[in-house]
């Protein structure tokens, strides 16, 4: 009889990820003598939708094939991340929040991230430039792996019409953005004349 040698759950000698906490079934895997044993005895059961292996219910992954169970483990992925966000009270830190976040690999946590990440480009204020470039690249990163996970799935249409409102949307930001600049530099340089004709003008009055 075998137990894991993380947690001490008792194995299912075909298994490769324990049941209980998901670490990975290897050869020197302790015996039962030398692990502190854990038993569950609550929890329903369920089917792995991978290989139809009985597994219990809030497993992280199928003990028989390793199937990753979003709603156990990774439904909370974005949820975390946008409390982090929210409690970060500087821009550098937000942006490092965005930039360290890793892209997930399972349908739900891509869209839910592509949806995110989509709702938050060319969407903030001349001082908040840096920021929505990197709410920008992260968009770019996450609708990469959608493309690649969401293959033959209906919902790539969406993410491909959603993603090609963004980047017009994005060009129209950067348009706006030059078109404010050089406004900017028109009334800088109409004040210096102004202010170079009043200074003359006031010259010639004395």
């Amino acid at each position: 009889m075998l137990f894991c040698s993380k947690c001490g759950h008792e194995l299912d000698p075909r298994a490769r990820f324990c049941v209980s906490c998901g670490q990975q079934v290897v050869e020197s895997t302790m015996p039962a003598a030398k692990v502190s044993r854990q038993y569950e005895f609550e929890g329903s059961l369920r089917k792995c939708p991978n290989c139809g292996a009985l597994v219990k219910a809030f497993s992280a992954n199928c003990h028989m094939c390793g199937h990753e169970f979003r709603e156990a483990r990774n439904s909370t992925t974005v949820q975390r991340f946008e409390a982090k966000y929210l409690k970060a009270e500087s821009e550098d830190k937000k942006k490092a929040i965005i930039q360290s976040l890793s892209v997930p690999n399972t349908r739900e946590d891509v869209l839910e991230l592509f949806y995110l990440t989509a709702a938050n480009v060319a969407k903030h204020s001349e001082n908040e430039v840096d920021l929505d470039r990197v709410w920008q690249a992260k968009m770019e990163q996450v609708y990469m792996k959608a493309v690649m996970v969401l293959q033959d799935d209906t919902e790539l249409e969406k993410v491909n019409a959603l993603y090609e409102k963004k980047i017009k949307e994005i060009r129209r930001w950067n348009a706006k953005r030059k078109v404010n600049w050089v406004l900017a530099i028109l009334f800088f340089i109409g004040a210096m004349v102004g202010l170079v004709l009043f200074i003359d003008f006031t010259f010639k009055l004395v």
